[in-house]
């Protein structure tokens, strides 16, 4: 076939190399596949989660159907986002790390960030030749397909917090990209605390689970001493 400038084009070999490389990129996706379930720690420390919640997953959960439930529904994708508020110890952190890791195992690309170190990074940056530092990081958070963002609301507040905060939040909610946010606050507490236009924003896009009112650590601590 040719175009109207003479150029002849080979449709059939266009689409024959383009099934090539579709083959060829399934085929790398699923060598992928193998070595993270061969591995998963290493792919759960790639995303930035700590070595303590490695072995989180949604099998040992010690917390109620309804919570388990709603986790499943996020993972099938009825959900674009979570926000779990609870007090120290009721199994936030591990819950978000256990959604986490089904996602991972299937190979989505996925960053778990604390919010008190992620402004403890950006601070260091301030008045240094790194610069790009910020841009970059932004750009990760904003890029990943699910974030978690652990322990909002345990960051010193600030204009400059809630500023870039809402910046990662929103630029998520536009771009359809899941979230986890963990946080001690209820929605109202960030409302009334931070800034009513983030936590508006959070209500929006995320489901809200509230944990139970205790701590999971200590009474895993007396089950295990009765044993």
């Amino acid at each position: 076939m040719k175009t109207r400038d003479n150029i002849s084009v080979n449709w059939e070999l266009i689409e024959k190399r383009y099934q090539e490389d579709l083959q060829s990129q399934q085929e790398r996706f699923e060598e992928l596949l193998q070595e993270i379930r061969q591995n998963p720690a290493k792919f759960m420390s790639i995303a930035g989660i700590p070595p303590r919640y490695h072995n989180a997953s949604i099998e040992n959960l010690l917390l109620p159907p309804r919570i388990i439930n709603e986790a499943q529904n996020f993972i099938q994708g009825k959900y674009d986002g979570l926000f779990l508020s609870g007090t120290v110890g009721s199994g936030k952190t591990y819950l978000s790390v256990a959604i986490m890791k089904e996602f991972i195992l299937q190979g989505i690309y996925s960053c778990f960030q604390s919010v008190p170190a992620l402004f403890q990074t950006l601070r260091q940056t301030f008045n240094t030749r790194y610069s790009d530092v910020e841009e970059k990081l932004m750009n990760k958070l904003n890029s990943v397909e699910l974030l978690t963002l652990d322990d909002l609301g345990a960051e010193k507040i600030s204009d400059f917090t809630v500023d870039r905060l809402y910046l990662i939040i929103d630029s998520r909610y536009s771009n359809m990209k899941k979230i986890i946010i963990t946080s001690n606050l209820t929605l109202n507490d960030i409302k009334n605390k931070i800034h009513d236009r983030l936590a508006s924003r959070i209500g929006e896009m995320c489901k809200i689970i509230i944990m139970p009112n205790k701590d999971l650590r200590i009474e895993k601590n007396h089950l295990e001493v009765k044993i």
